[in-house]
């Protein structure tokens, strides 16, 4: 699967590397705390026939910026994606976003539902903003001593490893490393302070659009209980749980996620 080509755009504060394929209506995925654009290579052609497909490289990420302030929150996030719709003239979209960028298009939609047509939410992540202050900051500690005692190779290795199914090859160990979990250690770092303070269930507080949440079977990541809790705060959701994978349907399983999400797109038109 070729990638489409990247693409870079000057947003006034911060620069955003992009990938689109496609025409028609807008359909944006949003990678989590790895990655970035290339993260849904499974997802461009399968969806480029029906649909204008973009990926973002978030903030501190790929090719984009970083944001000037080391503690940035998902409202930032929104922001930056609300000034990326501008410039690319997209008036309303479908949104899909994995992990962190599960809680970053929920709130989006909270702060531009008029701008939203849909929410995926991919093994969506709940963040740790109903910790106390001490217990947030204590993440924040220990993240940035894993990330420090390691180089940005070999714990995008270590996260990847992770991530995926339990028994995963090292081929696709290496392949995931390289495609879905590469860094930059500020940027990831300044994600994770937005993850700490984030809470996924104010984000989702009197939503009224359709969602689909997909988890995975064996996701080490996330927690069935932080799924359930998700999947439970939404009214109107379409709740599917991917056997055999991890914490990343989109790369393990493409072929049975971009048929959940082309059969929830129908549904939607």
């Amino acid at each position: 699967m070729a990638l489409p080509e990247q693409r870079n755009l000057d947003l006034g504060p911060i620069t955003i590397a992009y990938r689109e394929k496609g025409t028609g209506t807008p359909l944006v995925f949003i990678h989590g705390m790895g990655g970035n654009s290339a993260a849904w290579e499974g997802q461009y052609d399968a969806f480029a026939d029906r649909y204008r497909v973009i990926g973002w490289d978030g903030p501190g990420y790929g090719d984009s910026g970083e944001f000037a302030d080391d503690r940035p929150v998902v409202a930032d996030y929104v922001d930056a994606l609300a000034r990326l719709f501008d410039a690319l003239g997209i008036e309303a979209a479908h949104l899909a976003g994995h992990s962190l960028g599960g809680v970053i298009v929920s709130a989006f939609n909270k702060r531009h539902g008029d701008r939203v047509l849909s929410l995926a939410l991919i093994q969506a992540v709940t963040g740790y903003g109903r910790e106390d202050t001490a217990r947030r900051a204590e993440r924040n500690r220990e993240r940035k001593a894993e990330l420090d005692g390691m180089s940005a190779t070999d714990f995008a290795r270590h996260r990847a490893e992770r991530a995926l199914a339990p028994g995963a090859s090292a081929e696709l160990i290496e392949h995931a490393a390289t495609v879905s979990y590469a860094i930059r250690p500020r940027g990831y770092l300044q994600a994770w302070h937005a993850l700490t303070a984030a809470d996924i269930f104010a984000e989702l507080d009197g939503i009224d659009k359709r969602v689909l949440f997909v988890a995975g079977e064996h996701d080490r990541v996330a927690g069935g209980g932080d799924w359930r809790a998700i999947a439970a705060a939404i009214p109107d959701v379409r709740y599917e749980i991917v056997p055999a994978v991890g914490h990343v349907p989109h790369f393990e399983a493409p072929d049975v996620l971009n048929r959940l999400l082309g059969e929830f797109l129908i549904a939607e038109m």
